[in-house]
């Protein structure tokens, strides 16, 4: 009877090895495993790890803006021939040939853009009022009063802010900064929730990725960006070209025209000096769903 060396089998099976095309396969498909799950953890991360808009508002706003997408917000007033009137005004010439390039542009018809851009906003818009009378005056004590609008095809007659409303209620820019004052200026406040990981992660890979205008200052406590567009600083007849500073904050985007309301803004501690009874207005959600809602300080506006 032959017998059979249990210990060659297992040795033979040993030496068996996958086709060096199947092994490639394989690894590639454990790199792109641990990929997928890094990143699905990171936005996990991402969405849980979270700032409240209101922390990252300064007090003291003439405006109150929210709309839950931006580009469904924004996109339809982007043809509007009241923004053309808007833009006129001496302080916001500066914006208007970046507005005009925009019109123009070929992403807006782009399905990505427009599922990017479907992000929450808050902004607050401020008026001329020194820095300091802001600052020491008590934060957040005006009586904010609510309206919301509608955009796009829905919008019923009157629905879009006139020209003339915007310029009053402080929409317009400009630099006040010197004087020892906040200036026209706004505060924005772009939501990614778990997209946020990659506007996280955009500070560390920026020195890699060029963007025209679009500079990264190493700050404190923290680094953020400068964006000046480039168009507009080379035109001899544009005015001043805008200045915008940015700056990544958990699944935030920070947005400002002014450096001081920016440096507050990134503290991240604003949300305390609102009273009781405008953080819970400012914060409320519409019971009817509408693209955008607007909150006005009749003290700042008069």
């Amino acid at each position: 009877m032959e017998t059979v060396d249990v210990t060659d089998l297992f040795t033979e099976t040993k030496k068996k090895k996958l086709p060096v095309p199947l092994r490639i396969l394989r690894a590639c498909g454990i790199v792109l495993l641990v990929l997928v799950l890094a990143v699905a953890g990171g936005m996990c991360f991402s969405a849980l790890n979270r700032a409240k808009a209101l922390s990252v508002l300064p007090p003291g706003a003439a405006l109150y803006v929210h709309t839950d997408s931006a580009w469904g917000a924004v996109n339809p007033l982007i043809d509007l021939q009241a923004a053309d009137v808007l833009l006129s005004e001496p302080s916001l010439v500066q914006f208007r040939s970046a507005f005009m390039r925009l019109r123009t542009a070929d992403v807006r018809k782009s399905a990505l853009t427009a599922w990017l851009l479907a992000r929450r906003v808050d902004a607050a818009l401020y008026t001329a009022v020194p820095l300091e009378a802001a600052s020491t005056a008590s934060p957040g004590d005006g009586a904010y009063a609510g309206a919301e609008l509608k955009t796009g095809p829905d919008a019923g007659p009157g629905s879009a802010p006139s020209a003339e409303t915007g310029a009053e209620r402080g929409a317009e820019t400009s630099s006040g900064s010197e004087a020892g004052t906040s200036g026209e200026s706004f505060v924005a406040a772009v939501d990614f929730g778990s997209l946020s990981l990659f506007t996280r992660l955009f500070t560390l890979v920026s020195p890699f990725v060029h963007i025209p205008g679009l500079e990264l200052v190493h700050g404190s406590p923290s680094d953020y960006f400068i964006w000046t567009s480039p168009a507009d600083a080379a035109a001899p007849d544009a005015g001043a070209a805008p200045v915008i500073y940015i700056k990544p904050l958990k699944n935030l985007v920070v947005i400002s025209t002014s450096p001081v309301l920016f440096q507050k803004a990134i503290s991240a501690g604003n949300e305390r000096e609102y009273t009781e009874q405008n953080r819970a207005l400012l914060t409320s959600r519409s019971v009817k769903k509408q693209p955008v809602r607007l909150f006005a300080d009749a003290s700042q506006l008069a």
